[in-house]
């Protein structure tokens, strides 16, 4: 079961990407999302996008924290 949800502004991007899932293996992320926070969100939570993506509830492989020098300010999920 999954909380009550949380809406955030967000950047998704479609571009074929290696990471890493959570047992260290290799896996194809097609699409990117940059989300403007730094919550915690892992590849055990679940994502809503809009109608517009397909498919709206995209399985995160890896997610992780993006620093600049004033600390962590994105969170990025490789679906």
């Amino acid at each position: 079961t999954y909380t009550t949800g949380a809406t955030y502004s967000a950047r998704v991007v479609n571009s074929v990407k290696m990471v890493r899932d959570d047992s260290g293996q290799e896996k194809v992320s097609k699409t990117q999302i940059w989300i403007n926070t730094v919550s915690a969100i892992s590849t055990r939570d679940r994502i809503t996008l809009s109608s517009q993506f397909t498919p709206s509830q995209p399985s995160i492989i890896s997610a992780a924290l993006y620093p600049d020098e004033s600390g962590s300010h994105h969170t990025v999920l490789y679906c």
